[in-house]
């Protein structure tokens, strides 16, 4: 069940929020923001490039939503003593879709799944209120939390924007140079942070498009993410694959063999998987159906808590910062 954060409930929900962190760790997060305006050049797809134009994009726009599940390490859900499992959605004030920045596709898409532009402007959420808030829950500069994210460069950059500006008393801007943005990730959100989009390509036969890891791990569409297209039911999907995820990687095999399978099978699903997979992956991703991005974040607690993934070597390894930090090499391409 969603609990939709306004001004008027921000601090109840964080005092939950508070409460609940000891015990729920695993913290997924997705985010949503008015669109791209500004697009990477598909010749120039190096890292600093592909920053250079993301920080173009957040600098220039605001932050309109934030979804959040709380999960242990068990992919269990916070309920309060009740049969419903609970997950957070925060609606921000800040923009004003009559003067900001945004594509207007990208506002049409979201108007069309339920976003009402007037109602976060009236009751919406400080940004700055949020941020401090967010501190004093223990979501941030707690190293007992761990980060989920699905091509989450976005997502933490927007986060990166507001908490910097806040406690480090920096510009509202991200820093110009990329190893400044992942030494900042790290100072706010740790160095338990995961993209699942990079994970999977670690994982035998999961590769390529959102439909296809579904396919792999037997996946089926939750009901709420069936009736409703919002950032949080993003973000409960993101919770709840982890035990199909786990019996796929646990089934063992040649470590090095594995890898350079996943490797192959990731290029490859990238070429085979047909003209409609290709169109998907191609989509901006804030047009692309919000149900389906959910499926596969859902594979990454599984993936965490594997014993294999902690005898792979190096390039793999949860303490290597590429694997830390989205792939920094070649999956950092901010559409």
């Amino acid at each position: 069940m969603t609990r939709s954060v306004w001004s008027y409930n921000l601090e109840t929900e964080f005092e939950l929020i508070h409460k609940m962190i000891r015990f729920f760790s695993f913290i997924s997060m997705d985010t949503e923001f008015p669109g791209v305006i500004f697009q990477s050049d598909s010749i120039l797809r190096q890292p600093q490039n592909n920053y250079t134009v993301m920080k173009a994009n957040v600098d220039n726009m605001h932050l309109l939503q934030v979804g959040l599940t709380l999960s242990d390490c068990h992919g269990n859900l916070p309920t309060f003593g009740t049969s419903n499992r609970f997950i957070w959605e925060f609606n921000f004030c800040e923009f004003d879709v009559t003067c900001h920045p945004h594509a207007p596709h990208s506002i049409a898409f979201l108007q069309r799944h339920g976003m009402n532009f007037h109602k976060n402007r009236v009751i919406g959420v400080s940004i700055m209120r949020f941020t401090e808030l967010m501190m004093l829950s223990g979501l941030v500069c707690n190293n007992y939390t761990h980060w989920i994210t699905f091509h989450g460069a976005y997502d933490f950059s927007y986060m990166i924007k507001v908490l910097s500006h806040r406690f480090l008393h920096m510009q509202p801007l991200l820093p110009p140079n990329l190893s400044d943005f992942l030494q900042l990730v790290k100072f706010f959100f740790g160095k338990e942070v995961y993209d699942v989009k990079h994970l999977i390509r670690f994982c035998p036969n999961l590769y390529g498009g959102l439909d296809r890891v579904s396919e792999s791990l037997e996946a089926t569409h939750s009901q709420e993410i069936l009736e409703t297209e919002r950032a949080t039911e993003r973000a409960i999907e993101t919770e709840g694959r982890e035990a199909r995820a786990t019996e796929r990687e646990s089934d063992g095999g040649e470590t090095e063999g594995r890898e350079a399978r996943a490797r192959g099978g990731d290029s490859e699903g990238g070429e085979t998987e047909g003209r409609e997979a290709r169109a998907r992956e191609a989509r901006p991703r804030e047009a692309r159906p919000r149900e389906a991005r959910a499926r596969e974040a859902r594979v990454v607690l599984g993936i965490l808590r594997l014993q294999a993934i902690q005898d792979i070597s190096s390039p793999i390894s949860v303490q290597n910062d590429a694997l830390l930090m989205f792939n920094l090499r070649d999956e950092v391409q901010f559409y």
